[in-house]
């Protein structure tokens, strides 16, 4: 069992969100309705491990001795500059991702 990060029920569904799979985290939730119903308050959480991301990338090439920005730009670890991972990326109007279709399950 684990708890839902939309709303802290336990559950056995496994439904992982994506976006945190690609991050390299996990996060559950009991369901598709669930997801997308926090995903906006969900979605910030990316914002936060993207920028952790961008400091410890920051922080390994200063203490290899090289610059911290090679190009004036920050380099997000298998993306490019300012976080996108392409350039087909696209926010709404609200500045928020829409959710992915489903959370991935995982077993």
């Amino acid at each position: 069992m684990v708890s839902c990060q939309g709303c802290g029920k336990e559950t056995d569904t496994r439904l992982c969100c994506p976006k945190c799979t690609a991050l390299g985290r996990t996060s559950f939730f009991c369901s598709q309705e669930c997801f997308a119903k926090n995903w906006p308050a969900h979605n910030k959480l990316h914002v936060i491990i993207k920028q952790s991301q961008m400091v410890i990338e920051r922080e390994r090439r200063t203490s290899q001795g090289g610059s911290a920005t090679d190009s004036g730009h920050l380099v997000v670890p298998g993306g490019m500059p300012g976080g996108r991972t392409d350039s087909s990326s696209q926010s709404t109007r609200s500045g928020i991702d829409s959710p992915p279709v489903e959370p991935t399950a995982v077993s």
